[in-house]
């Protein structure tokens, strides 16, 4: 077959094809898409991913601390242990809320960091009662260096048309942390510097909750560090007042209370993933 007969087929094919690219723009053009879009999934809130690395991770390490504090005799090396071992679990649980996108989501896979934190802070005390104090000083440290870096951003400028940076403070709320709250929470750290039962009682100081309530009157997501420092200095101070124990029994209780938020969301893996 010569090359010129070639050319009608040739030039019907190419038509068919230009007319075909015609139509979908003209379709495109019309509003009216000729192709899909699939949607993004939805985000699962607790996935087969989460309970297999949580078990692993999280529950397993806590179940062991509970184990070894519930019922026992008082023991610092037992408690140290333990104290050792819910650090990694506390990391473990960051890391998988922080993998998920919805905030949602995000704070119910945290839902039992603030009980294994505070279990953690009570087998520190348990674990090494003479250097308890460091624990809240530390603790008390962190609270007031968080403060000074919330303090040291610019202050927003209402007349201003730029938009404010993400850590800027609010005038009236900056004053208000140089003024009130940063005081307050100093007075707080040096009232539990010195020696306890000497200066002050661990059973009736009212400087805690104070500097607490202080930093609750301002409203900047950035001092919810400061407020989970003071809570654990403030829980270092519960513990260290309390017999030996009662320590084991608030050891023992916050580490069971943190089991039974992460059976609900084990919980909420089986829910999602019945069959209708």
């Amino acid at each position: 077959m010569r090359e010129y007969e070639l050319e009608p087929e040739t030039r019907l094919r190419t038509r068919k094809v230009s007319r075909s690219v015609v139509d979908d723009i003209g379709t495109w053009w019309s509003g009216e898409p000729n192709f899909k879009v699939e949607k993004a999934k939805p985000e699962k809130p607790f996935s087969k991913q989460d309970l297999d690395q949580t078990l692993s991770l999280v529950f397993m390490p806590v179940n062991v601390a509970h184990t070894e504090v519930f019922g026992k005799k008082p023991d610092p090396a037992v408690a140290k242990a333990a104290s050792d071992r819910l650090g990694p679990a506390i990391s473990a649980l960051q890391v998988i809320a922080g993998s998920k996108h919805d905030d949602k989501n995000r704070q119910n896979v945290l839902a039992p960091l603030t009980d294994i934190q505070s279990a953690q802070t009570t087998l520190q005390v348990m674990g090494d009662h003479k250097n308890a104090p460091d624990v809240w000083k530390g603790a008390f440290a962190i609270a007031l260096d968080t403060l000074e870096t919330v303090i040291a951003p610019p202050v927003i400028d209402p007349d201003s048309a730029d938009a404010p940076p993400a850590n800027a403070v609010e005038q009236r709320d900056h004053d208000l942390l140089v003024a009130s709250v940063r005081p307050t929470l100093q007075r707080l750290v040096e009232t539990t510097a010195h020696a306890p039962y000497v200066t002050w009682d661990p059973r009736a100081y009212t400087e805690g909750n104070e500097a607490l309530s202080a930093l609750g009157a301002i409203s900047h997501p950035h001092l919810k560090p400061a407020v989970d420092a003071v809570k654990r200095g403030m829980d270092a101070i519960t513990t260290y007042a309390k017999s030996e124990e009662d320590q084991v029994a608030e050891a023992s209780n916050k580490l069971e209370t943190a089991m039974q938020k992460l059976s609900q969301l084990q919980a909420s893996y089986a829910e999602e993933a019945a069959p209708e």
